[in-house]
């Protein structure tokens, strides 16, 4: 990429938020002596006790004060680093798989559209005809079944993992906003509409992730059944006694005795090539609206992300007078 490693900028958002949990499981210990070294202080000064035990006291009691302050300044730090990690590394690589996934959702679209035309195409010509006569039909028409499952497969780990990936990002980045969220909750409970997080001028990327889970969300969800759909076209279109012959393992050559030139003889069927034309043609016309529905949300998340930079630094801006 060319705004740098995402993995390597994973794995250094990673170790620093190690440093601070680290740090911060640290000052809790801290803060929990300095309590007690407090509550100690106000007994002895109620109790009256001997100046020396007193001064002692106080001492330990500055000195943890001391070290609550440096811890402080050192968690500080630490965060600022990582806010630095998230939003001119982090934020940028995402932009840029962003603009990646865009440039690839319009080659798709013309790529699946061309495929539509053509299918649509041979489908007006109603006087042709399609049958399985040779072995090596037999093995494409197996091997397509076989790669059309495959495929939906894929396709639906392919939406799961995006979607997991960002689903953890965005649980990552909430709680960077607790006094945010203290606040939603509290409308909660008075029976008000929270407001999303992104309403607030948060860093961009914040923005970037929601809008990326609603996209994600908002997708269309027939695809996957226009898939499924095809490869059981497919399974009725290919003889049940030949299935059972060579689909199973779908090998190269297939037994054929009795027959000469790897002829397998017209199929007797009532499932029709027309039937198996529509069903290419419906998939195919769902692969086109995916695509061009992938594309349009992808052009308007970069527009959300834009609007939200544009708003972030006015705030900052705003901040600086």
């Amino acid at each position: 990429m060319n705004s740098g490693s995402h993995a390597s900028t994973l794995d250094r958002l990673y170790a620093w938020e190690r440093k601070l949990y680290d740090e911060v499981k640290a000052s809790s210990v801290v803060c929990r002596q300095y309590d007690e070294k407090c509550r100690q202080l106000r007994h002895q000064e109620s109790r009256g006790e001997s100046q020396m035990s007193i001064d002692k006291t106080r001492a330990v009691v500055k000195d943890l004060h001391s070290r609550i302050l440096v811890a402080i300044q050192r968690i500080d730090m630490i965060s600022k680093n990582i806010e630095d990690l998230r939003d001119k590394e982090l934020q940028p690589q995402l932009e840029e798989l962003i603009g990646s996934l865009t440039r690839m959702w319009a080659t798709m679209l013309e790529c699946h559209r061309h495929q539509h035309d053509i299918i649509k195409l041979v489908s007006s010509t109603r006087n042709m005809k399609t049958s399985i006569r040779s072995e090596s039909q037999f093995q494409a028409t197996l091997l397509l079944q076989v790669e059309l499952n495959t495929l939906c497969s894929n396709f639906q780990k392919w939406i799961a993992s995006h979607k997991a990936y960002l689903q953890s990002l965005n649980s990552w980045l909430l709680k960077c906003v607790k006094a945010l969220q203290r606040k939603r909750k509290s409308s909660r409970k008075k029976n008000i509409k929270a407001d999303p997080i992104t309403k607030y001028a948060v860093a961009p990327i914040f923005k970037t992730c929601e809008s990326w889970i609603n996209l994600l969300d908002d997708l269309p969800t027939d695809l996957e059944d226009a898939i499924k759909d095809l490869a059981a076209d497919i399974n009725r279109y290919v003889p049940h006694q030949e299935k059972q012959r060579g689909g199973s393992k779908l090998t190269l050559s297939l037994s054929r005795s009795g027959r000469s030139n790897g002829e397998m003889g017209e199929v007797h069927r009532s499932y029709t090539p027309m039937d198996l034309q529509s069903s290419l043609e419906t998939f195919l016309g769902k692969l086109e609206m995916f695509s061009d529905v992938s594309l349009q949300k992808y052009m308007k998340l970069k527009e959300d992300i834009d609007e939200a930079k544009e708003r972030y630094e006015e705030a900052q801006a705003a901040q600086r007078i």
